[in-house]
């Protein structure tokens, strides 16, 4: 996938028909995405200091989309820290 600068990009969670399916599927049905600096994207790995949860999938019974917008995320420190 391509993503440029203010591109939309839309997330559907994993779904299924009935609740009986969650015990028995074989596909992955939750679904957690994070937003990492590049060391964490090169290691697909997460830091508690610098990730962050953007989107949790956790009900597959359930319809659910995110819809998320392609940005430069940037840390700014007050001049009091």
């Amino acid at each position: 996938m391509n993503v440029e600068l203010g591109d939309k990009i839309d997330i559907f969670c994993p779904l299924v028909d009935t609740f009986e399916e969650t015990l028995t599927s074989e596909e992955p049905l939750f679904l957690t995405l994070w937003a990492v600096d590049k060391d964490g994207f090169d290691s697909c790995s997460i830091n508690g200091s610098t990730s962050k949860r953007i989107i949790r999938c956790t009900v597959p019974n359930y319809e659910k989309k995110f819809t998320i917008k392609a940005t430069v995320r940037t840390l700014h420190k007050s001049k009091n820290s």
